[in-house]
């Protein structure tokens, strides 16, 4: 199958000087593609038009006027292409002649800081004056071969439009929006991870046909894309975005998310920064969604956000600090059958007097999660419970020593000691666990393990005591660069929504915590026996 980029049309916008330049050197190459000029000097009126009509283009390229002064605009320009589905490739420093390196350079440094976060792999190429391809100083590619180069690259992407009916044999109409398919090659389906493989493709262009081998049973939005190199699964993403309608986004409004696979319902989390129009937010979603981060793969990494029936903000997707979550709800185990116990989970505490449970300690470092747990596991214990400490150190020393900090490794941490708790708990024990689990998706995953017994408790007290404290000399490395994404740092930490009970360790003492989980124990895990 071909690539269906050299289908798409052409839309020109931008009428000044660098805009008419650049499109000059563009012009009659064979092989060019097609694209949408963006002029900086000319933005207001192309961007509106761009906003109001159709521009289902390949790529995207800005114009900027050599010694151009820069702000918010330039952004602006870009996450609007990046929102309308426009891939921006380049940056053309436009008006440059023999003796204007210099300008050059101080054009691509002025370029780069202001586009510092968006995190799109852009070149920033010269353009010299009078439309010839590039001055002869530059010794790196020309507009015309860094557009090649980028158009079409990156991996399968195919958003399912329906199942299409052909004398029942499995088939799926679907819309390409980056790769190539062929027969004989397999696809995982995201975000229902079932798998199918190709036995024949038909159409051209962006639409095609995809007959399968056995019928995957997936629904329209889902993305197609081969095995090695699938895009992400998660509930949760970065959006940084230029907001453009009346007022500022809305902490916990829901909004409909609009890419290249169709919509889906998303509310913002939290705004984590804003500079006038220019937004960075944590976006939660009710289920897992496929998406690609943006700078990993800037033609499918771009949202547009409506609010009703208007349109909120254009911006890009990002991944920052936060894991994958595909391979943690993979199963691979296949021809088991649970075994079931003769001896109940209910038996269990009548022998030992108490109700077993998971509590689950979460905060940050030096909230005091290990120090409350460890007494209180001394505690209960003297009062005849059988009870044990999951620490997050602990056990990092054995069962999850091949993992590190990656957001990824944090995430299959929790997996797997979610499972481990669930396991002791069913066996009669109360579990104190001492995580900082950041992610509401991975605490709510370990709940799922041991749901009729599992208490959230939020041990928290502000960064600033937390790092004053310090106990293990963290914070100072992390501050220093010595630890890469640590939590409440440079990584995120999302706290509890509803926790069971929730302890501020700046306010209250070691000892008055710890009577808080013991009493807390005592009121929900003792037997009543009737009189």
């Amino acid at each position: 199958m071909t690539e269906p980029n050299a289908e798409r049309r052409v839309v020109v916008g931008g009428q000044t000087a660098p805009a008419s330049a650049l499109a000059s050197a563009l012009g009659g190459q064979a092989g060019t593609p097609r694209l949408v000029v963006a002029d900086h000097a000319g933005r207001s009126g192309f961007l509106k038009r761009l906003l109001e009509g159709d521009a289902p283009t390949a790529c995207g390229v800005v114009a900027v006027a050599a010694g151009a002064a820069f702000d918010g605009d330039l952004r602006r320009q870009l996450f609007v292409l990046a929102g309308l589905g426009i891939q921006p490739l380049a940056i053309a420093i436009t008006g440059l002649g023999e003796g204007d390196a210099g300008r050059f350079a101080a054009s691509s440094e002025a370029v780069r800081a202001a586009l510092a976060d968006l995190g799109a792999p852009m070149a920033i190429v010269p353009v010299a004056a009078g439309g010839a391809a590039v001055p002869t100083w530059h010794y790196g590619a020309d507009l015309t071969a860094t557009l090649r180069g980028s158009l079409g690259s990156g991996p399968l992407r195919l958003a399912v439009v329906g199942a299409a009916t052909l004398g029942g044999q499995p088939a799926y109409r679907a819309r390409v929006l980056s790769g190539s398919v062929a027969a004989g090659e397999g696809l995982v389906f995201s975000p229902s991870n079932r798998l199918a493989k190709v036995t024949a493709v038909t159409g051209e262009g962006e639409s095609v046909v995809l007959h399968l081998d056995a019928d995957p049973g997936v629904g329209a939005g889902e993305i197609a894309s081969h095995e090695g190199s699938p895009p992400v699964e998660t509930d949760v993403f970065i959006g940084h975005m230029v907001w453009l309608a009346a007022g500022g986004p809305v902490v916990e409004r829901t909004y409909t998310l609009r890419r290249g696979n169709g919509d889906v319902a998303v509310r913002i989390q939290s705004v984590d920064s804003a500079a006038g129009e220019a937004i960075k937010a944590t976006f939660r979603t009710g289920s897992l969604i496929a998406l690609d981060p943006f700078e990993r793969y800037p033609a499918t990494g771009w949202f547009r956000l409506y609010d009703g029936a208007a349109l909120a903000a254009c911006g890009t997707m990002g991944m920052r600090g936060y894991a994958d979550q595909r391979f943690l709800i993979t199963v691979r185990a296949t021809n088991i059958v649970r075994v079931e116990h003769a001896v109940s989970t209910e038996l269990r505490a009548r022998r030992n007097g108490h109700r077993s449970g998971v509590l689950w300690m979460t905060g940050l470092s030096g909230s005091g999660k290990s120090t409350i747990s460890i007494e209180v596991e001394k505690r209960l214990f003297e009062k005849g419970y059988q009870v044990y400490v999951l620490d997050g150190d602990n056990v990092r020393h054995g069962l999850n020593s091949n993992l590190g900090f990656s957001p990824e490794d944090r995430a299959e941490n929790i997996r797997r000691v979610g499972e481990v708790a669930a396991l002791f708990a069913r066996a009669g024990v109360i579990v104190l666990t001492a995580f900082i689990s950041p992610y509401r998706s991975d605490r709510d995953r370990a709940r799922a393990a041991f749901r009729e017994g599992f208490h959230e408790i939020y041990v928290h007290a502000d960064l600033e005591t937390c790092e004053a404290r310090d106990p293990k000399g963290l914070y100072k490395k992390a501050r220093k660069g010595e630890i890469k994404d640590f939590t409440g740092i440079s990584a995120p930490y999302e706290a509890p929504e509803n926790p069971e009970l929730g302890i501020d360790t700046g306010r209250y003492g070691v000892e008055d915590s710890v009577r808080m989980v013991v009493d807390y124990i005592d009121r929900h895990f003792a037997l009543r026996v009737a009189a």
